[in-house]
């Protein structure tokens, strides 16, 4: 289609026309073909753009419904757009379908594109709503008006996300909710620059680069923090970029063409690395001074880098030939590894993108703290898990193994989780609670360990692999409800976030709560469970103890468990005291007949609140307010608090307890001990939390939690 120079393509006339000659031609070949297939490599089709015309039924395309998931989308040509009126924002923010795929720029530039409220959006940029990646593209001499505006795009709809290797350039935003580059909140942000922008002087930027752009710090500083701001590029190539900011590719390596193998040691896989600030960063869980490994770069030296003086904690450089880039081999040291192989093109990304998503018939190597070996066999289902949680870019996980195997001593099972614990990225706060509870006799205190994980060779962070809250010899020992319907049960306290949840019911009381195991309850065990719970909270929750049948709340729960976990929550402080909150039932014929709680397990929540007011039991939520209402309650918190409690908190803060192994110790050995493998993950994530000054936070939190508790508990007859 030829235009002469001046003309106007006015959007809102030739939709209709572009989509009835042309729009279901486009959905029948790009959209996918089945869910299942569309995972498994991480482009299979390729659509290319070499018009206005068709970057506009690309946008069209996308608004009506192809979210051109798993689709390679390149620009051929720069595009001047100064003869389009009205245009609406791909994935527009007003529509109900977002971009899932990759637009790759190819060095190429979009110029000239003006978009208004006019046109429809109010959230404007060249794409409204991104749940896919930009990259290698310039936008230049732009004006962008709405809301919240972005040159690139408004809002990242998910931390899947991701704008790289792009440039805005002379573009102007006139919007009180700001981000340049673009995509509020959710974006990931690597190797972009900024070049002559305007944006309001008081707009609201989402990214930490806010208080640079408020105090109108020079443009490079802005550049510079977004380099900060780097982060792992789901596979896609980096680029480098010359001074003028054109694209360099002839130094460009993709990560997935460089290797590492272990010498010598049992550890027989590949590691691949990760890209962050022109570097290339090889994880390596060893902890053998003696080893040696052995690093590929294929367009750089075929054969090789034997690389030697390998040594726990510690880094080198490789010194590699006719490269512009670093390459560093960084080695663990004290931390288990687990090793997944998914056998998928793309396993990590699919199951980062939904927890529905499911992977099987994967396998698993686990390493000791050594690198030897401490278990090999096949994962019968791999899934995301996590409520609030699956938010954050580190996903946690669930593995169910094919058999049943004891990971690193935690007692045989099936079903383990992998917890990302994003929110404190040092992991201690995990480790402490979980070696704390064992200590403090909490019911079914849990195994946690420290361990790298490897998704398909590729270093994912720090993990802690963690027992699954669930019914088994070796996990919470209690009967089979499907056998006698008085038990077991094991349900968690929750909050109508979670409706996805398989079993979900509501008490009276408007509680909500989930039936964890046996997952598929039937009718007459959520019968059960929902009278068992209902008659419980009226009882606590009354003035007197007693419910309206003269039964009083310590028949329905036993008192003591309840008060070690209220206990245990206000030493930690943690305000996650309505959600994935656990309790369990035995039958009535193994166990005592009543409910019992179980261990905390959002401890990422631990430690984070004032250590010196408020308790939780006095100005918390409703139903542990009422518990600490009644004075045998009182009576039991302050015994545990000073007979078991404390003992085990000066235990933790004392320098004379020592190494532990896997038990409490000394709050500082944990610190050094996982020391190197804390870094790595800081290095990949981005997260500026060190183990040692968590170790030190927690250290003085606790002192001055207990000096404050030691007054606000205490119970005199």
């Amino acid at each position: 289609m030829n235009r002469k120079k001046g003309s106007k393509i006015h959007v809102d006339k030739i939709l209709l026309m572009l989509l009835m000659l042309c729009g279901m031609v486009a959905i029948v070949v790009f959209c996918k073909k089945s869910n299942e297939k569309a995972y498994e490599t991480e482009a299979q089709t390729t659509l290319s753009i070499s018009t206005v015309e068709e970057l506009l039924m690309f946008a069209a395309n996308v608004n009506m419904g192809n979210e051109y998931e798993d689709v390679m989308v390149v620009l051929q040509n720069d595009l001047d757009m100064s003869g389009v009126e009205g245009y609406i924002p791909i994935g527009n923010y007003e529509g109900d379908f977002y971009f899932k795929g990759i637009f790759d720029g190819r060095g190429h530039t979009i110029r000239n594109l003006r978009i208004t409220p006019q046109s429809g959006s109010v959230n404007n940029g060249l794409f409204g709503i991104l749940d896919g990646i930009i990259c290698n593209l310039t936008i230049e001499d732009c004006y962008i008006e709405g809301s919240a505006c972005g040159a690139f795009c408004s809002i990242a709809k998910t931390k899947f996300a991701g704008i790289y290797n792009c440039v805005a350039r002379n573009v102007e935003i006139n919007a009180p909710y700001t981000e340049i580059i673009g995509g509020q909140y959710y974006a990931e942000i690597d190797n972009c620059l900024i070049d002559g922008c305007v944006y309001l002087p008081d707009a609201t930027f989402g990214h930490d680069i806010a208080e640079l752009l408020i105090e109108n710090v020079a443009i490079d500083s802005y550049n510079e923090k977004l380099t900060e701001l780097s982060i792992q590029c789901k596979n896609v190539p980096m680029c480098m970029w010359k001074n003028d900011g054109v694209l360099d590719g002839q130094n460009t390596v993709a990560s997935s063409e460089m290797y590492l193998t272990i010498n010598g040691l049992s550890n027989k896989e590949k590691i691949y690395p990760f890209h962050k600030n022109n570097c290339y960063y090889f994880i390596v869980p060893v902890d053998d001074i003696n080893g040696t490994c052995t690093l590929y770069v294929p367009e750089d030296r075929e054969q090789g880098y034997l690389v030697e003086n390998m040594e726990s904690g510690y880094e080198q450089e490789i010194p590699l030939e006719n490269s512009e880039y670093q390459v560093k081999i960084c080695y663990a040291k004290n931390t288990p590894a687990v090793f997944i192989n998914t056998e998928k093109d793309e396993g990590i990304g699919y199951l980062q993108k939904s927890k529905e998503n499911i992977l099987y018939t994967a396998n698993i190597k686990v390493l000791d703290g050594k690198g030897k070996i401490n278990y090999v066999g096949g994962i019968e289902n791999i899934h995301g898990r996590g409520n609030d949680s699956w938010n954050e870019k580190k996903k946690s996980f669930s593995i169910d193994l094919i058999e049943i195997a004891d990971l690193l001593g935690m007692g045989a099972d099936k079903e383990y989780a992998l917890l990302a614990g994003y929110r404190d990225s040092s992991l201690l706060s995990y480790k402490l609670v979980a070696d704390l509870s064992k200590e403090m006799e909490l019911e079914y205190a849990p195994e946690y360990r420290f361990v790298n994980l490897y998704m398909d060779g590729r270093y994912q962070g720090l993990y802690i692999l963690a027992e699954k809250m669930s019914i088994g010899y070796n996990r919470v020992n209690i009967a089979d409800a499907n056998r006698d319907i008085t038990g077991g049960y094991i349900y968690e306290m929750d909050n109508l976030d979670y409706r996805d949840e398989l079993c979900i019911f509501q008490t009276e009381l408007e509680t909500t709560y989930v039936m964890k195991d046996p997952i598929l309850a039937n009718d007459a065990q959520i019968e059960y469970s929902t009278k068992l719970l209902n008659s419980f909270e009226k009882a606590i929750c009354s003035p007197s103890g007693y419910d309206e049948n003269g039964i009083y709340y310590g028949e329905y729960i036993d008192i003591d468990s309840i008060a070690k976990w209220i206990t245990f929550m206000e030493i930690n402080r943690d305000y996650s005291v309505n959600s994935s909150v656990y309790f369990y039932k035995d039958s009535d014929s193994r166990g005592d007949g009543k409910l019992h709680m179980l261990y905390p397990w959002d401890v990422e929540h631990s430690f984070v609140l004032s250590p010196s007011d408020n308790l939780m039991v006095e100005e918390g939520w409703g139903i542990w307010v009422a518990a600490y209402s009644h004075p045998d309650m009182k009576k039991a918190i302050w015994e545990n608090y000073t007979e078991v409690f404390k003992p085990a908190l000066h235990k933790l803060l004392s320098e004379e307890t020592g190494d532990n192994g896997e038990d409490l110790s000394y709050i500082h050995v944990y610190a050094e001990r996982y020391a190197a493998s804390s870094k790595w993950n800081e290095v990949l994530w981005g997260e500026e939390q060190s183990i040692d000054k968590k170790a030190l936070f927690i250290q003085d939190f606790l002192t001055e939690r207990m000096s404050y508790l030691d007054e606000a508990l205490r119970y005199e007859e």
